[in-house]
């Protein structure tokens, strides 16, 4: 009998504890990695709970927990009560049952670097604790995390903080911030504090969250507006005048980060192809986030391509034609999510044959056999002196590729009647400047204009000849034989 009883209390007890949890007692421990955000009192947390998507609410201890999202992100945010003693337990509770990200710390504080005024931000760079006014030396400090420091500063730079009468426009420091036990000793060792300790401001928690966070490896950093000047007088009429848009300053700094927490977005739809043997350059562009990225990909990536980790430039030239699918990646500075994107980059390069041959001196016969083109919108035939010195172009051919082109034709040398010494067959983009590929090209040697000059000589003799014309030729070839190839 007394074995049923006890079976029957365990399973009271079981039931007990599995509708607490059902009940939205804690979801902590089946949450995937969460963001902490702390504030000590209700008009600290209350602006960054009202851009929430709450799904959860519970008390432990004195402490409130909210559980949610925040633009996107896994949040738990926790109003701790003011003081060490409340802070300490609630860091711990959220180090024992939850997978933090991070910590952020969000509130008021008291000046004591006097050249802050009220609505002035600090981001506190090192949490220090128990000042010795011996050797003016804090016998505690702890470092915040250096990128959340430059995220919060970022985000400090992103808002337009309130002012007030004396502050119309607020600024964010970065330095140390001190933890009091009680607020008389803020004012007895303000000056000192400054002075041998560059000790920004005062507050009442930070030291609790940043010794459970560094003993749990966990990254923090706490965020504080100045609502007083730590003097009996400005607690007594400044504090409560200003404690509300303090507060909502140093949320609004805090809301920022977790806004640009969010991953940057790639805004790249598409690379443009590229041809074998001919230099390609490209950049993948990004947009939110803090900058700067960083790039990496994976895939079927284009051999002879590499790409900037830090531009996101891809150049190079390439070696093997085919179609190209990868996978970029990138991340920013603060991110802890990546963004991917599957591109694809086509290497071509031109199949088929070109030919030139010299129909007069002053115009070649082009044939254009099964000529495949892959990349591109023209075809240029380009005339130059033996020296290489361009002389003209003519557009043979305006295209969007691919196409194939079969056909014969004359092309007088776009000067007029001045003699063709070397001819090219390129091609080009829009801009016949920039080459792709150079498909076929024709010097005119002294065999050849010893060949042309057998045709004069033939044709001279025919009925209807244009003789003028066909004696210019044959004197213009006999001047280019001398300098000819």
């Amino acid at each position: 009998m007394k074995k049923i009883l006890y079976s029957a209390i365990i399973l009271v007890a079981a039931v007990v504890v599995v509708q607490l949890v059902s009940c939205g007692q804690t979801s902590a421990d089946d949450s995937q990695p969460v963001i902490a955000i702390i504030g000590a009192m209700y008009i600290e947390v209350n602006p960054i709970k009202s851009e929430m998507e709450v799904t959860n609410q519970f008390s432990e201890g004195n402490a409130t927990y909210w559980e949610g999202t925040l633009y996107g992100e896994e949040v738990v945010l926790v109003q701790s009560r003011v003081g060490l003693d409340n802070a300490n337990s609630c860091i711990t509770y959220l180090v024992n049952n939850y997978d933090l990200k991070e910590v952020i710390f969000s509130g008021v504080a008291g000046a004591c670097n006097p050249d802050l005024k009220i609505m002035d931000v600090v981001i506190s760079s090192v949490v220090t604790f128990d000042y010795d006014p011996l050797t003016h030396q804090m016998n505690f400090s702890w470092e915040a995390d250096p990128t959340l420091i430059s995220l919060a500063e970022t985000a400090g730079d992103s808002v337009s903080l309130l002012p007030c009468e004396n502050n119309p426009n607020p600024q964010i420091v970065t330095g140390n911030d001190y933890t009091v036990e009680n607020i008389t000793e803020e004012f007895l060792y303000k000056d000192n504090m400054w002075n041998y300790c560059q000790v920004q401001c005062f507050e009442m928690e930070d030291s609790a969250i940043a010794d459970v966070c560094t003993s749990n490896n966990v990254p923090f950093v706490c965020v504080r507006c100045i609502s007083d000047y730590s003097t009996p007088e400005s607690l007594k009429i400044d504090y409560p005048k200003y404690k509300d848009n303090a507060a909502k300053n140093a949320a609004m700094v805090v809301l920022e980060m977790i806004d640009e927490l969010q991953p940057p977005e790639i805004i790249t739809e598409s690379l443009a192809d590229g041809m074998v043997s001919i230099l390609y350059e490209n950049t993948l562009e990004a947009a939110g986030g803090v900058p700067p990225y960083t790039w990496s990909h994976s895939g079927n990536w284009p051999t002879g391509l590499t790409l900037n980790t830090s531009t996101g430039g891809i150049s190079g030239i390439p070696a093997t034609a085919g179609n190209y699918n990868f996978t970029v990646e990138v991340t920013d500075r603060v991110s802890t999510q990546s963004t991917t994107k599957g591109l694809s980059i086509r290497i071509a390069s031109w199949t088929g044959t070109a030919t030139f041959k010299l129909e007069t001196l002053y115009k070649v016969n082009l044939y254009k056999d099964n000529l495949w083109l892959y990349e591109g919108s023209k075809l240029v035939a380009k005339f130059y002196k033996y020296d290489n010195t361009p002389q003209a172009e003519s557009v043979r051919n305006s295209f969007v590729p691919p196409i194939t082109i079969l056909e014969n034709e004359n092309v007088p040398h776009p000067l007029g009647l001045v003699p063709v010494e070397i001819v090219r067959l390129v091609l080009t983009t829009d801009n016949t400047a920039d080459e792709i590929s150079t498909i076929a090209s024709f010097t005119v040697t002294k065999s050849v204009l010893f060949a042309r000059y057998g045709k004069i000589k033939t044709e001279y003799i025919k009925p209807g000849a244009d003789k003028p014309a066909l004696f210019k030729e044959y004197t213009d070839i006999k001047k280019q034989y001398i300098k000819a190839p």
